[in-house]
């Protein structure tokens, strides 16, 4: 994969490029891979990073018919191994079935193996901004001298005014905190910098609008209007068209759509719309008439 160049400036800072190309060279070089037990493979304990049964599915179909094209990158634990680079790939394997996977194993202390997985996750643009901000926390613990927001931004590529953004989760309360955790993609770094300068919202109110956004029942963009509106009364839900479908033995001869006060209507051929176009405008100045 190609670095983006926030990944490059942030690899390129740390050890002087050293850490960089052994996590290249591991995940490139195929060649150099063995194949290991999976069940040897322990998660790392600096993974902050949630994959969903969805995401595994996909990859594994794809794994079906087509080779592993990059092996897992582990570290030796005493006898075992634990995963620096490849949450995915193996949990995709252990969906198929499979006992063993390619891999690439690297010497790596626990400084390098938090960053290089911090980095790893990192190339993944579909990332949610909550997992970005639980990788720079991590990050932090495992790096004391980045402590302050700019030598976090120097180390790491990101702009300061990126890292203000990603660290305004940590301004949520406990229980707001969690039900961000199980709805990971319910608010963005840019909505959760301006919820935390919102002074008179409540914890529960905030909560439960976050809820109506979980539910689909609320945009995210919508979510500073609707706290600062007096009361928060619940969005009312857009309601569904009413949909009629005629069929002419298997086919379908006709589609009626009603929503409030319009009608939408889709025939088979143009002879019919025709007719129902006459039909409609007799029986509209029957009723404008009546």
């Amino acid at each position: 994969k190609s670095m983006s160049a926030p990944v490059k400036m942030a690899v390129q800072a740390i050890h002087q490029g050293d850490l960089e190309k052994k996590l290249s060279q591991a995940q490139k070089d195929a060649g150099a891979s063995k194949a290991i037990p999976i069940d040897l493979i322990d998660e790392s304990p600096f993974q902050t990073r949630k994959i969903t049964q969805e995401q595994i599915e996909e990859l594994a179909l794809n794994l079906v018919n087509n080779p592993l094209s990059t092996p897992v990158v582990v570290r030796r634990m005493g006898d075992r191994f634990e995963l620096v680079a490849g949450h995915r790939r193996v949990a995709a394997f252990k969906h198929l079935g499979r006992t063993e996977i390619p891999g690439v194993i690297q010497e790596f202390n626990d400084v390098d193996a938090s960053t290089a997985l911090f980095m790893d996750n990192m190339y993944n643009a579909d990332l949610p901004d909550f997992e970005k901000y639980l990788g720079l926390v991590a990050y932090q613990k495992s790096h004391p001298e980045s402590s302050s927001q700019r030598a976090l931004a120097e180390k790491t590529g990101f702009s300061q005014t990126q890292i203000v953004r990603l660290l305004s989760f940590a301004k949520l309360s406990k229980q707001a905190l969690s039900f961000v955790d199980q709805n990971r993609r319910v608010v963005g770094s840019n909505v959760m910098h301006a919820l935390s300068q919102l002074t008179d919202v409540s914890d529960k109110a905030l909560i439960d609008a976050l809820k109506l956004v979980a539910a689909g029942e609320l945009k995210q963009m919508d979510l500073i209007k609707f706290l600062n509106q007096p009361g928060q009364a619940k969005p009312k839900a857009v309601a569904k068209p009413a949909e009629l479908v005629v069929k002419r033995g298997k086919e379908v001869f006709a589609k009626v759509l009603r929503s409030k006060k319009k009608v939408t209507i889709n025939v088979i051929d143009e002879e019919t719309a025709a007719w129902i176009e006459k039909t409609i405008h007799e029986a509209l100045k029957k009723k404008a008439n009546a």
